[in-house]
Formats: C-alpha cells, structure tokens, sequence
C-alpha cells in the first residue's frame, strides 16, 4: 500500500472538508507515492517521536498535530 492510499482511507474517516481553515491538513512531509512499510501514531512529531519512528522501521507518521 501506498503512503497515498492511506491519507484516502484516514481522509474517509476524517474529511478535510471538517478541518477548520487554519488546520494543517494532508501530507506535509514526503512523497506519496511511496510504499507503506510501518506506521507510527503520535499526537505531536518530536525529535523523540522521529527518532523512535526510524527505530520501528516505520516511515509513516500520522501526527493529531501538524509538523
């Protein structure tokens, strides 16, 4: 699956029609095309959280907060 692939099925649950105009909203880093190996969820993208993102194996973050 697709980094893509997965912003569509988050999407599906929360529409960015819902976000508020300032909200931050999509893919802020990356490239969409690439494969999904793991995912890391996280309330904010820290140093830490990056850190901890690269020891998982994981190169997907979806963060509440924006970058």
């Amino acid at each position: 699956m697709k980094i893509k692939d997965c912003i569509k099925q988050i999407e599906n649950i929360a529409p960015p029609s819902l976000a508020q105009s300032w909200d931050n909203t999509g893919l802020l880093v990356g490239d969409g095309n690439s494969a999904v190996k793991n995912i890391l969820l996280t309330i904010d993208v820290t140093p830490d959280v990056v850190k901890e993102a690269k020891k998982l194996g994981c190169n997907f973050i979806v963060s509440y907060h924006p970058v």
